[in-house]
């Protein structure tokens, strides 16, 4: 952090532009970038990674290099963070009033994501893959405790309830798609209090066929509230609010079509949380 920092103090131009020593960069990334922030605030591009890159390291890249557009990196902010930071272009005023980069145990790239967004910032990605990006086995990424799961999860959770989202179920019920024993433990750490109508699940062993729904403002714990299978949510008249709590490799883009297949949109009627 003080690395950034301090380079962000020495900027004497009018770009902040990341990069780490050991990626390289297409000689058009710069000149790209930098023309790209006349159509917005923050400016990414897609990467190509080379090295050390297991599968899941390889899925976690096609992910992020799936979402490009201001919308696509929002609904997701929630999952992960969905840019790889060497990546990040944007001006040296608006990161010095977004305060640079803040210290304590978590992800400092997503965590200035996550103020971009609080910000107002418009951000996008450029389609091409202008960084090739190095994996190795002995990336901070994977030993620092600031980028555990446990890290990210904290943070996480510190900006859902900053933004206070159960304005978005107020008026209508409220389904968690994930009925396994982490998925409610998260969403019951993320909105204390608070209890969906049911929960949805493919497993036949977590569905309780023929339950019926209570009212949210019924005491008892969320835990205890039915499961029921997808057919369920598409045929409730009601049209839930959803939040998706799947992490399953594979499973959120099978999630994420068929919502909109039934006229689900993000933000709007669904919210993807890791």
């Amino acid at each position: 952090m003080d690395a950034l920092n301090q380079g962000l103090d020495l900027c004497r131009g009018d770009v902040f532009l990341r990069m780490d020593a050991d990626d390289i960069m297409l000689p058009s990334r710069v000149s790209r970038q930098i023309s790209h922030l006349r159509e917005v605030d923050v400016s990414f591009c897609r990467v190509a990674p080379f090295g050390h890159a297991g599968d899941g390291r390889q899925e976690y890249f096609q992910w992020q290099n799936s979402l490009v557009s201001h919308d696509q990196l929002k609904s997701n902010r929630f999952v992960e963070c969905p840019f790889q930071h060497p990546t990040l272009a944007m001006s040296v005023e608006r990161m010095r009033r977004l305060g640079g980069y803040r210290s304590g145990e978590f992800p400092e790239d997503y965590d200035l994501f996550l103020r971009m967004l609080e910000a107002g910032l418009v951000m996008e990605k450029l389609p091409d893959p202008l960084l090739q990006y190095r994996c190795s086995e002995d990336q901070l990424s994977y030993s620092d405790e600031r980028y555990s799961k446990a890290a990210f999860h904290d943070l996480r959770k510190f900006y859902i309830q900053r933004e206070e989202l159960q304005q978005r179920w107020e008026n209508r019920p409220l389904v968690v798609w994930g009925a396994s024993r982490s998925s409610r433990r998260r969403f019951e750490e993320h909105f204390p209090g608070c209890m969906p109508d049911y929960y949805v699940d493919i497993k036949p062993s977590l569905i309780e066929r023929g339950g019926q729904s209570r009212s949210r403002k019924q005491s008892g714990s969320a835990s205890h509230r039915p499961v029921r299978p997808p057919d369920s949510l598409f045929q409730d008249e009601g049209k839930p609010f959803v939040l998706v709590y799947v992490n399953a490799r594979g499973a959120r883009p099978l999630i994420q079509s068929a919502l909109a297949e039934h006229g689900f949109r993000p933000e709007q009627d669904y919210l993807c949380i890791g």
